[in-house]
């Protein structure tokens, strides 16, 4: 994340990352790769190696919504059909 850039936990296992320099879906979808490739790269902890995986949804303003419930939403949709292909992927 840049310094510009802001991260809050939502709840429960939820996050929102307000990205205030990004005006278009390319640059989105850009820093979305940038936010996937951090979280799901290996690291090592008490000598063992790990990798995460998460499910993104994204919204763009304005979009995909003028208030912030709008975006929320939008992009907590997103989230889910995200988790429902990560589960439904072959393996």
């Amino acid at each position: 994340m840049r310094e510009t850039d802001t991260a809050a936990r939502l709840g429960g296992d939820e996050f929102g990352v307000v990205l205030p320099r990004v005006h278009d879906r390319d640059g989105m979808l850009q820093s979305l790769r940038r936010v996937q490739d951090s979280i799901h790269a290996p690291f090592e902890y008490g000598g063992n190696t790990y990798a995460l995986a998460a499910s993104l949804g994204t919204a763009l303003f304005p979009e995909d919504g003028a208030e912030i419930e709008a975006l929320v939403n939008t992009a907590d949709m997103a989230m889910y059909i995200a988790k429902r292909q990560r589960k439904e992927a072959p393996k």
